[in-house]
């Protein structure tokens, strides 16, 4: 039969902290080549973001019908390249430093009665970045055509909510 009271609930809660080094330090000599690359990057999946939460939550009675969905996500990375180091030759130098990690979180909270309805969604993303790209202090570059230095954040950051509450217009009071 049909119960008085139904209550669904769904969380999820992820965080994600990564720290990405590239570095040549201390370097006595570096000579010789057409060209030097020093990168660190912080990439999504090759599936999606690099967090996503999907948090989904009904309930239904005939008293009372109560669905509630909560979904938290939050990214925090370091990223840094820096070239060091004494009697550096090359053609071209390139020193890169990114993230590109995106955030995604979806709340949907539904509840459904013949008396109290109820349906309560919160959903929160956030991304926060460092990301530096550079020559270390004291480093001796020699004889140097070509010196690209990149640093770059990018990514996306979403947060959706639904909530949705049903119970007919001539439900209330119960009886």
């Amino acid at each position: 039969g049909l119960s008085m009271a139904g209550v669904g609930a769904a969380a999820g809660v992820t965080r994600i902290y990564t720290v990405v080094e590239a570095a040549v330090s201390d370097a006595q000599s570096i000579q010789g080549f057409d060209s030097l690359l020093v990168s660190a990057s912080a990439l999504d999946r090759s599936n999606g973001p690099a967090a996503r939460i999907d948090a989904l939550a009904g309930g239904g009675g005939a008293g009372l019908g109560l669905g509630a969905a909560y979904a938290d996500a939050r990214i925090q990375n370091t990223v840094s390249a820096t070239l060091g180091g004494q009697g550096i030759e090359a053609g071209s130098i390139l020193i890169q430093a990114e993230d590109s990690t995106s955030v995604r979180t979806d709340a949907k909270g539904a509840g459904g009665a013949f008396g109290i309805a109820v349906g309560v969604a919160l959903s929160h993303a956030q991304k926060t970045s460092t990301v530096t790209a550079g020559v270390a202090a004291g480093a001796q570059i020699d004889n140097l055509p070509s010196l690209d230095i990149e640093a770059t954040s990018r990514g996306q950051v979403s947060a959706s909510a639904t909530a949705l509450a049903i119970a007919p217009a001539d439900s209330w009071p119960l009886g």
